[in-house]
């Protein structure tokens, strides 16, 4: 069951203010007490003073006392609360009391003690005596129960105060967190743009409003960039079925010749082949997210695979007129020669796809002594800066109109910077101010691969 957060700080509360109270009360009760216990005890102790000093021994076990009129007096003056005294021999046989009537047990050992209502004190006189004198602490009793009652009242009522206190400040102080709770309910798919409101927090409250909102940040930049990718894979699977559907229903609609036939198998060959394309890019991204793709790594030149990718790539750069210049350093690198080879597959041909007529690609490869570096530049349009921090996101095109009439499924970057990253490395794009983009990678020759990063 959930447990409020006001009730929780409102317990601890009481049983703070409760502790406080109870160990105020029992100090100031002990500290009463003692000072009454001492107010008796000065004047009991300076009469039993005074009564072992008249009692002397005559002989035989016999023992005389006799008081000064003073002292007579003393004991007499206490009309309301006397005072009464008795004296034994070490023997535990009475020598003399202030009322014979009264029985006064004979201490076992001299000092200060408290009998029922009674405060008395004893200590040994000449001869071996014992003498005890006492007197009625009734009266202290009385303040001390009065003393206590005082105490639990106020302690009682400080407690309740306290507590009111405390309700009232925790409610204060929880307001802010109520307000973060509803503005945190009151986002949603379809409100993602509520923020909490931190000008009114304190400095702890606000950091913790602020992070939440930097959540939401996060999750609406989410949220926005699933939607986008959402609509841009359906768009990117809706033309190639819009154009296998309509060439299909051409070819059924009315008997058609052999080249006629073979051209609309081509055009939907050609779109399955794009679908294929997209579903692929997908599913190797999808892949990654969930972290269920793993490295092959193995130690290979780096040249030589830049080399073949190259090679590979030059048929369709003579196509488009374009010319592919390497400068190339030998590289030996641990790494997953495949998917490299995607990777820089991926970056090249984006470079003589995006191109002029008679253009040109510079591939460069320089090593280091901890890492190596791969940069692929281009002479064509170039990149602005809004568009390079976008870049790498899935089905991004920085001229969309132009980049769909351009065969590619807007999935390559994304999938070659998550290459990169996956091998412990880094990616950059750059534009100059004249056009032409350059995308450089960094890669630890011999670094281990990370996990799949995931979006």
């Amino acid at each position: 069951m959930a447990r409020s957060l006001r009730w929780k700080l409102l317990s601890w509360n009481a049983l703070m203010m409760c502790g406080l109270a109870l160990v105020a009360g029992v100090l100031l009760y002990a500290n009463v007490r003692r000072n009454l216990e001492r107010e008796v005890d000065g004047r009991i102790w300076t009469h039993a003073i005074g009564l072992s000093r008249v009692v002397t021994p005559i002989g035989g076990g016999h023992y005389e006392v006799e008081l000064s009129p003073e002292q007579i007096e003393q004991f007499q003056s206490e009309v309301e609360n006397p005072v009464y005294y008795s004296i034994w021999t070490g023997g535990g046989k009475l020598i003399d009391a202030s009322d014979p009537t009264r029985t006064i047990p004979q201490p076992r050992e001299v000092g200060a003690r408290n009998r029922d209502d009674f405060r008395e004190v004893s200590l040994r006189g000449s001869g071996d005596t014992i003498v005890l004198v006492g007197q009625s602490a009734s009266r202290q009793r009385e303040q001390l129960r009065n003393l206590a009652a005082l105490i639990l009242a106020v302690g009682a009522a400080g407690v309740l105060t306290a507590l009111a206190a405390g309700w009232f400040l925790a409610g204060r102080a929880l307001a802010p967190i109520k307000r973060i709770s509803h503005a945190a309910a009151a986002v949603s798919a379809s409100n993602l743009a509520e923020r909490i409101d931190v000008s009114r927090m304190e400095t702890e409250l606000a950091d913790l409003a602020t992070d939440f909102n930097e959540a939401f940040d996060r999750i609406q930049h989410a949220f926005e960039q699933q939607t986008r990718f959402t609509a841009d894979a359906s768009h990117e699977l809706r033309t190639p079925l819009s154009i296998v559907l309509s060439q299909s229903d051409l070819a059924l609609r009315q008997p058609r010749t052999e080249a006629e036939y073979r051209e609309m198998i081509e055009v939907i060959h050609r779109a399955a082949g794009r679908m294929k394309g997209v579903v692929e890019g997908l599913l190797t991204l999808a892949r990654a997210d969930a972290g269920q793709t793993s490295l092959k790594e193995s130690e290979f030149d780096l040249r030589e695979l830049v080399e073949e990718t190259c090679d590979m790539l030059d048929p369709i750069a003579r196509e488009r007129n374009v010319t592919i210049e390497r400068r190339l350093a030998r590289c030996p690198i641990v790494a997953d020669r495949d998917r490299l080879s995607e990777a820089i597959a991926n970056l090249v041909s984006n470079a003589i796809r995006y191109n002029v007529p008679g253009g040109r690609v510079d591939v460069t490869l320089d090593a280091g002594a901890d890492d190596v570096t791969l940069r692929i530049a281009d002479t064509g349009p170039g990149i602005s800066a809004e568009d390079r921090q976008f870049i790498f996101d899935r089905f991004y095109r920085v001229d969309k109109a132009r980049s769909r009439a351009i065969d590619g499924t807007g999935l390559g970057l994304a999938i070659t910077k998550w290459i990169i990253d996956a091998h412990g490395g880094a990616i950059t794009v750059d534009s100059g101010p004249n056009g032409g983009a350059v995308f450089e990678v960094t890669l630890k020759r011999n670094a281990p691969a990370i996990e799949s990063p995931t979006r």
